[in-house]
């Protein structure tokens, strides 16, 4: 109970849903998934005794969230985060 995360994908897009596991992906259009589509993949920045994150997020996007050419790099997209010290800035 003592340890705090920030989601690096919620503190930049607050608005959005930003699903890996959607049928955007053909590989998951073409399955009959009961599964919901929605986030699966996460970024976690421990939070500080501050209540803030302990590195700074500077930005979260999915990736692999187009195919090359016919082919998905998987069936669900992941998220890629830049993070940086603020103690450093």
């Amino acid at each position: 109970m003592s340890i705090c995360y920030r989601d690096a994908w919620n503190s930049i897009h607050p608005h959005e849903e930003g699903h890996t596991f959607t049928p955007d992906n053909s590989l998951m259009a073409q399955a009959n998934w009961v599964w919901p589509f929605r986030r699966l993949d996460s970024i976690f920045v421990r939070c500080g005794e501050h209540g803030g994150p302990t590195l700074k997020i500077t930005d979260c996007q999915r990736v692999f969230d187009q195919p090359e050419g016919d082919i998905w790099a998987s069936d669900h997209f992941g998220l890629i985060a830049d993070l940086t010290n603020p103690l450093e800035q």
